[in-house]
C-alpha cells in the first residue's frame, strides 16, 4: 500500500484560497459568538435549513494535529509545522427526549 506524502494532504488553506480567489486572507475579518449548550440543536437545525436549497455547498471537516485551542482563520493560515488539513465532520448524537437523537457537527474546545 503507498503511503500518502505529507504534501499530499488537503490543506484547508488551499482550500480556503481557492474559495477566496484573488482576495487577500489576511485581510479577513471574522468574528464568533458563544451560544448555550441547550441551543446546539436548535442551531444545527437552523443551518441545515438555511442550506437547504444551496445543493452546490460543500462542508468540510477542517483538523489539526496538534490543536490544542479553538481554531481560527489565523490558525489555518500560518501554521507550516502543523497544517490545518481537510478531512470528514465530525457529529455528535445529542439526546433530545425523542427515539432517535439529533445529529449535531461537532466542534471541540479545549
Amino acid at each position: 500500500m503507498k503511503k500518502r506524502s505529507k504534501s499530499a494532504l488537503p490543506l484547508a488553506e488551499t482550500v480556503l484560497r481557492r474559495h477566496f480567489g484573488k482576495r487577500r486572507l489576511e485581510n479577513l475579518a471574522t468574528a464568533s459568538r458563544t451560544f448555550p449548550v441547550t441551543a446546539r440543536v436548535d442551531l444545527q437545525f437552523a443551518l441545515e435549513k438555511l442550506f437547504e436549497d444551496h445543493r452546490d455547498v460543500k462542508l468540510l471537516g477542517i483538523h489539526r494535529h496538534f490543536g490544542h485551542e479553538t481554531l481560527t482563520i489565523a490558525h489555518l493560515l500560518a501554521s507550516p509545522h502543523d497544517p490545518a488539513i481537510v478531512g470528514p465532520l465530525q457529529h455528535e448524537e445529542v439526546e433530545i427526549g425523542e427515539t432517535m437523537p439529533a445529529l449535531c457537527l461537532r466542534r471541540i474546545r479545549r
